[in-house]
């Protein structure tokens, strides 16, 4: 047997603000008899009293380490963080929950030979209070088939693989192997893949079948939902096995993708659901290969079909309905919202008010663009109406009406001719009703005056009929939600007394808008972008109240110094931006496309570049200097608007006076030639950005709102101030997840 007591084992514990297990997790890593043990504590959340007590176990002993993310990373990339920083040459990541008994270190270490990647062991299973379960752990070891396992080296590692016998909780992995795989980081079960991955490679694995750790059952633990199947199968369907394990993969694969497509057709997500029904590996009967079942197989393969197959409106209504029936699950309805759109959306605004709302959109029809930015798989009602204001605000009105008693709240954008008819409606109905107001549209019409652009011409009873809507909509309407502190100004300074209540929808997805972490040259190239000089990325839309002109100009002035820059511009105008880079001779410079999907390129273009830029001329919000401060890329902005509550000249970033070039070309030098600096002011800014705009925080912050003022209606004198927490009660309950 090789001498292991001079290897350095790494035991890492990512947490999330459960302090009372996170004690009993390091007490029991402290208790390893190994003596060369390092304790790793990843800390996920924003607990003070945990970071206080983490700070004080790592003063007091030297084998403990606290790293404290930024911002969230999940909880595989909360993993990956854990292993990057890992100094030992094995791995032990256990949850903030579990426990490891004192000889597990010991004798995994005494199993693994040289070369050996994963050696795991059996574990117990106990409830919250630590309770050991007993017969419940005999049975999860016969359920992942660990009684019929060879003890020490695994001579066909796929086969258990494929089973899923390999449990995280009572593993060493080595590293460097972590390291280099990763853990896939949209997956709430990362390690299936990541184990698979290392037996298609070849990398020998050891089993001990002595029970060594763990692993607490409770609802609050991190996979007490399950798999996350629609997610997880995409990864595993291309992922091969040799012979011996084929089978095992078929019979793993065939309830996962059942599983996936229950979800997907749950979710609204038609397209996905079908796709897994095309797999080879979907339980059809008879496919898999095993007659038992087939009964089973054939009802539920034809109602997932069936329900795949029809249009998504019925087929998904049609399945969840069906689920509720057989397993008897009483779903507490959402709160039914109706979204009235005169001047288009986004598709994180409309997928976040789905997610929490059984949700019915009005749009205007807006002739040579699109009512939402870009397509999205959210599950709800679209009805468009006439591309004409003043019949779109009739049509809102009359929809309003129409459907007075099937909805509970009213959400309108702005604060324009068709929310004074949702206004009117809802008044006279009962109905609450609230105007979203993400920009000043007078403002952004005043910037007409002097940079008209063709189609949007300045004229001066135009600005006048806004300023009357806005007043009349003070008066007639019953509640602002505001994007910032600047349009709460806004709205209060049109006259009226109606509660105004901040809430930043559609706030920064930090889980697709977070720091990169592999060199900026890879995301570069699958962009499709330069490798070499600097990159300043510009994706604001080309309108008066943005301010390309400026940015263009301080462009010129820095090129003209010598410096290899590129200008990055994503945008539905960005032929206009290309035709103004073009009279001010620097186009060849710039690479400008149409704007990207949000879910789809749009963080990696941020991570592909050193510095973003946020030129206005006015501004209610901006989200793009949120997003790159959560991609870690310093941002200079202009100050104006929202933007002078988020870009902080040296703590967030830079700003400058709008529309001066020259100041705008200085502080763009600055970033560039001052890293450590853009570093410190990022690192500030990603927080902020975490702590305030976080799209979870700010959908649930809009759902209390909402929910509180249709079971309070009627309750409110008009100007009171309305808190975000006023009239707080339980969120509506979610329909239960599949499980497999």
């Amino acid at each position: 047997m090789r001498d292991v007591s001079d290897t350095l084992v790494t035991i890492a514990i990512p947490t999330l603000e459960r302090l009372h297990y996170l004690k009993e997790a390091v007490a029991s890593a402290r208790a390893q008899q190994h003596a060369r043990v390092e304790i790793l504590i990843g800390d996920d959340g924003r607990d003070e009293s945990l970071q206080r007590w983490c700070l004080e176990q790592a003063a007091g002993d030297e084998r403990v380490r606290y790293l404290r993310h930024r911002q969230r990373l999940g909880l595989a990339g909360n993993w990956n963080a854990l292993a990057d920083a890992a100094r030992g040459e094995y791995l032990s990541i256990i949850g903030d929950d579990d426990r490891l008994l004192p000889h597990f270190v010991n004798t995994l270490l005494g199993a693994a030979a040289s070369q050996t990647s994963v050696v795991f062991a059996n574990h117990y299973l106990i409830d919250e209070r630590g309770r050991r379960l007993e017969a419940e752990s005999a049975e999860c070891t016969r359920a992942y088939a660990r009684d019929r396992l060879p003890a020490g080296h695994l001579p066909d590692a796929a086969a258990a693989v494929w089973r899923n016998s390999v449990p995280i909780c009572a593993s060493l992995v080595r590293a460097a192997d972590v390291r280099r795989l990763r853990f896939k980081e949209d997956l709430n079960t990362p390690e299936i893949e990541l184990f698979i991955r290392l037996a298609g490679e070849g990398r020998p694995f050891a089993f001990v079948p002595e029970y060594l750790s763990e692993y607490r059952t409770h609802p609050g633990s991190a996979t007490a939902a399950g798999l996350r199947s629609e997610r997880l199968a995409p990864y595993l369907i291309g992922l091969p096995a040799p012979a011996g394990a084929e089978g095992h993969k078929r019979r793993f694969m065939a309830p996962l993708l059942a599983d996936a497509v229950g979800r997907c057709l749950q979710h609204g997500d038609r397209d996905a659901a079908r796709g897994f029904l095309r797999s080879d590996y979907y339980p059809w009967p008879r496919r898999n290969g095993n007659d038992a079942g087939v009964l089973k197989n054939f009802l539920r393969g034809g109602v997932q079909g069936v329900c795949a197959w029809l249009p998504s409106s019925i087929g998904c209504t049609a399945y969840r309905a069906l689920r509720r029936v057989r397993t008897g699950v009483v779903e507490v309805k959402r709160p039914r919202l109706l979204f009235v759109v005169e001047s288009g959306s986004d598709v994180r605004l409309v997928e976040g008010l789905a997610e929490r709302f059984r949700l019915s959109v009005l749009a205007r029809r807006i002739e040579g663009g699109v009512e939402i930015s870009q397509e999205t798989k959210a599950a709800f009602d679209l009805k468009t109406g006439p591309a004409s204001r003043l019949r779109f605000a009739r049509a809102a009105f009359a929809e309003v009406w129409r459907r007075r008693a099937d909805v509970d709240a009213v959400v309108v954008q702005g604060y324009g001719a068709a929310a004074l008819a949702v206004n009117v409606a809802c008044g006279l109905a009962g109905l609450p009703s609230f105007m979203l107001v993400c920009s000043p549209v007078e403002r952004y019409y005043l910037c007409r005056r002097r940079h008209a652009e063709p189609g949007r011409r300045f004229r001066r009873r135009e600005l006048l009929t806004l300023g009357a809507l806005a007043r009349l909509n003070a008066f007639v309407g019953s509640h602002y939600l505001v994007l910032s502190e600047h349009l709460a100004e806004v709205v209060r300074g049109h006259g009226g007394r109606r509660p105004v209540t901040v809430v930043p929808v559609y706030g920064v997805d930090t889980e697709i808008f977070s720091p990169a972490r592999e060199p900026k040259g890879d995301a570069r190239r699958r962009q499709g972008l330069p490798p070499d000089g600097s990159i300043i990325f510009f994706s604001s839309r080309v309108a008066p109240e943005k301010d390309a002109e400026t940015l263009l100009e301080a462009f010129r002035m820095l090129l003209g110094e010598g410096r290899d820059l590129r200008l990055l511009h994503r945008s539905g105008g960005h032929r206009a931006f290309v035709e103004a880079a073009r009279r001010l001779g620097v186009d060849g410079r710039v690479v400008a496309t149409d704007a990207v999907h949000p879910h789809r390129g749009l963080a990696d273009d941020y991570r592909a570049s050193d510095l973003c830029v946020q030129a206005s001329r006015e501004e209610g919000l901006g989200f793009s200097p949120l997003e790159a401060l959560a991609c870690g890329v310093p941002v200079v902005a202009a100050r104006v608007g929202g933007l002078r509550e988020t870009i902080l000249e040296g703590e967030t970033g830079w700003s400058y006076p709008a529309g001066d070039a020259a100041a705008l070309a200085r502080c763009i030098r600055e970033a560039l030639d001052d890293p450590a600096e853009a570093a410190r002011r990022t690192a500030r800014g990603c927080e902020m950005v975490c702590a305030r705009y976080d799209r979870r925080a700010v959908f649930a912050r809009l759902e209390e709102v909402i929910v509180a003022r249709t079971s309070n209606q009627g309750e409110e004198a008009p100007g009171q101030s309305e808190r975000p927490d006023a009239g707080r009660r339980r969120r509506p309950l979610r329909e239960e997840a599949d499980s497999l």
